[in-house]
């Protein structure tokens, strides 16, 4: 709570501080206050608009809060500024799982493995885009069998600055699973 205190009077103070900003709303994310986070994170994007790592943690937020739809809509425009960027490919296919786009999952998990394959998030992406595959692949074979429904976990990183932090939706490490 104090340190919540001291960032947000901080922020305040210097409106277009964008590290305080953005770490008022990190903080809100990992007390799971949601709409405070997405508040704190629009105002960071206000004084920022094309920072990718609050892009991210905006949708992170807005995902764990039941929007899937605003979730995905900041991960496109963190696409849009850096098409390189993983967190925001697996996030997205996390949304698109939710949203039982199944097909447009696994794109997104393809393309964070084809950016680099050695980091833990591209370790992720791929276990859950073969998962889901053998899901799409079963369920092709069985005819008129609806696939079973698979969820985002948890996770992105959630410090806007540096792109590190608390995860959120579909974390690497985590396996495809719903909150």
């Amino acid at each position: 709570d104090s340190a919540l205190f001291a960032y947000e009077n901080s922020a305040l103070k210097m409106p277009e501080y964008l590290p305080a900003i953005g770490s008022v709303g990190s903080l809100y994310d990992e007390m799971e206050d949601y709409e405070q986070a997405v508040f704190w994170y629009r105002r960071a994007l206000d004084v920022q608009p094309d920072h990718v790592a609050t892009l991210v943690n905006l949708g992170a937020s807005l995902y764990n809060k039941g929007d899937s739809n605003g979730a995905m809509d900041a991960y496109r425009k963190a696409l849009v500024v850096d098409p390189e960027s993983q967190d925001a490919h697996y996030n997205l296919g996390v949304a698109f799982a939710e949203a039982q786009l199944y097909r447009e999952a696994v794109v997104e998990w393809e393309k964070v493995v084809s950016i680099d394959p050695s980091t833990p998030v591209a370790e992720q992406a791929e276990s859950n885009s073969t998962l889901l595959k053998e899901v799409l692949e079963e369920t092709s074979y069985k005819g008129g069998r609806k696939i079973r429904k698979l969820g985002g976990g948890g996770g992105m990183p959630n410090d806007p600055s540096t792109g590190t932090g608390k995860t959120g939706p579909g974390s690497a490490g985590q396996t495809l699973e719903k909150k």
